[in-house]
């Protein structure tokens, strides 16, 4: 299991946590995913998205579309694993994605400097998180399909981030109501962390 950085010592799980695990990196990503928060596999090897999930998300969802793992900035809103995995809340949550934040900054610290802070992603997609696919496998032909639609906008020239999952489109885009549900295959202009309520006019569905 990998060690948390020092800097983490006063986050709120900072005793609960399961393991600690950096964000993948790529030199050329193609376009970014933001996750929730890594699993037990993730946090064991300290790389996200690997061993059951990492298998099903590259084999169903990215190489089908002519990519592979290299191609992808891989974040999760929190770094290492909550208790019985679930997502913290209330002000628990508040001060552990603020304690993640350090990560996203260029300036933070060494282990994963400036991924997508560097990225600077300005169109967000929003779908399903992976996890889903497992119970409810006719999902992922509509989730590809979000996918596919992210990835020529990357290569149209948009630095996309797509963010899978109720946990990460609250982190980047808070002021959503609704649920993801709501919110599939929706594309929006934006800054990371954040996007400002006036963006919220350009939302349209791709």
């Amino acid at each position: 299991m990998f060690e948390r950085p020092t800097s983490c010592g006063t986050c709120r799980l900072h005793y609960a946590h399961h393991g600690f695990c950096a964000d993948f990196v790529p030199d050329k990503p193609v376009l970014a995913m933001v996750f929730d928060y890594p699993d037990k596999d993730a946090v064991l090897l300290g790389e996200p998205l690997i061993g059951a999930l990492g298998d099903y998300w590259l084999n169903k969802l990215i190489r089908p579309l002519g990519y592979e793992r290299k191609d992808v900035l891989i974040v999760n809103t929190l770094r290492c694993k909550p208790p019985r995995g679930n997502f913290p809340v209330g002000t628990t949550a508040k001060h552990a994605l603020a304690m993640c934040r350090q990560y996203d900054d260029r300036n933070g610290p060494v282990l994963t400097p400036g991924g997508i802070a560097t990225f600077e992603p300005n169109l967000f997609i929003v779908t399903e998180h992976p996890r889903v696919l497992f119970t409810a496998p006719a999902m992922t032909r509509m989730v590809k399909k979000h996918l596919e639609k992210a990835f020529k906008r990357a290569n149209e020239g948009w630095r996309v981030a797509v963010l899978l999952g109720a946990q990460a489109m609250r982190r980047v885009a808070p002021e959503l109501e609704g649920g993801v549900q709501k919110w599939h295959g929706h594309q929006f202009c934006g800054a990371w962390p954040g996007t400002p309520r006036k963006t919220i006019a350009g939302f349209r569905q791709v």
